[in-house]
């Protein structure tokens, strides 16, 4: 790196969803996606490569969704992982950052895999996240 810049790594998000996270032993995969535009890219890669299955819940703030360019492809997205599709082998759902202070269930502090973990209890209990009934 030249003076004042920073290395990086870089990492393939479908190829680390191929190597780790597409195993019949995972009960859930949850992923927050908030990359600042890049959605729909991401999405593309993910689509492209066939490993969309390896998350079971995607929780996903569009950015410029109304922008006539991205909306196709956010509906077709959305339409591919929605709760009423029978055949979907995930579930997306809207999420904007700023919905965290309407959580009525706090985030887990120490990472626990038994029923004190809020997405856990959620998914058990309601089969989806508390934030899909429409915020606060």
């Amino acid at each position: 790196c030249g003076r004042g810049m920073v290395a990086t790594p870089v990492w393939d998000v479908a190829d680390l969803l191929k190597r780790y996270f597409f195993h019949d032993s995972l009960r859930a995969v949850v992923a927050k996606v908030d990359v600042e535009g890049m959605e729909y890219a991401l999405f593309r890669r993910i689509l492209d490569e066939g490993v969309d299955c390896a998350v079971t819940h995607y929780a996903v703030e569009w950015h410029g969704p109304n922008n006539p360019k991205n909306r196709p492809q956010m509906r077709a997205w959305e339409k591919l992982h929605r709760p009423n599709n029978e055949s979907a082998c995930a579930l997306s759902h809207r999420f904007d950052d700023e919905s965290y202070g309407c959580d009525p269930w706090p985030l887990p502090s120490n990472g626990a895999g038994d029923d004190s973990d809020w997405a856990v209890k959620s998914v058990k209990k309601d089969g989806r996240f508390w934030l899909g009934d429409g915020g606060c």
